[in-house]
């Protein structure tokens, strides 16, 4: 590039003299155009390093949703506790709660709140991400869950992992006051024991459940609903 710049520039110079009639007074100074030739390369390379910097910004922007979510950003901010546990949970426009701890050895613990979300301790001892709720109160929320939503699980430290939404699932409980219950899956019609069930949607590699029951004829226990989301490579 440089030669060709320099060539060209050396045409232009004599072919000027020539149609001009005049005759070069001094000897060309290559040493003064390399340096102008050196000065468009370097603006060159800076305009290439603006650029590409830009467009690294752009691709760290869709690729991180808190970047470009405004409803995230706050909730990440409103559930900050400065601590690395599971502080919150986001779906774009589906829903937004706090989650909250189940108390040490207290594992059929949920908050009755009606925007918080309990955390399954003992899912976390299969490497899984428990979400449990009622479905009379921030349950009622998981049946807007969808194949293929993202799912947001936000730290109280500020931390994000996404995941996707990959299943859904419903149970009818046989006997739905009884926690031991065997459960019929709606889909197949293939009968489950409890620990069956649990370790169908609880264990395997690192995945998101939610668990919320499902109601039918004024019996609010009657099923199972299970949402199942995989990580997402960040």
């Amino acid at each position: 590039m440089k030669r060709l710049y320099y060539s060209l520039f050396l045409t232009s110079i004599i072919l000027g003299l020539f149609l001009s009639g005049s005759k070069p007074v001094e000897a060309f100074n290559p040493s003064a155009d390399l340096k102008a030739s050196r000065s468009v390369i370097v603006s060159d390379l800076e305009d290439y390093r603006f650029y590409l910097n830009y467009l690294r910004k752009v691709a760290a922007s869709q690729t991180n949703p808190a970047t470009t979510d405004s409803k995230l950003r706050n909730f990440i901010h409103e559930v900050n506790t400065g601590r690395d546990a599971v502080a919150g949970v986001y779906v774009r426009d589906v829903l937004a709660m706090p989650v909250q701890q189940q108390p040490s050895g207290n594992a059929g613990w949920v908050s009755e709140s009606d925007n918080a979300i309990t955390q399954f301790g003992l899912a976390n001892q299969f490497n899984t991400t428990g979400l449990l709720a009622h479905n009379t109160h921030a349950g009622a929320d998981f049946f807007d869950l969808k194949v293929g939503q993202i799912v947001v699980v936000v730290k109280g430290n500020g931390e994000t992992s996404k995941y996707r939404i990959d299943s859904v699932h419903e149970y009818q409980a046989l006997q739905p006051t009884n926690p031991y219950s065997n459960f019929v899956d709606l889909n197949t019609n293939q009968t489950l024991t409890a620990t069956d069930l649990f370790y169908k949607v609880y264990t395997g590699s690192h995945h998101l459940t939610f668990q919320t029951c499902i109601e039918k004829d004024g019996e609010l226990s009657w099923g199972r609903l299970f949402v199942i989301a995989s990580p997402l490579e960040s």
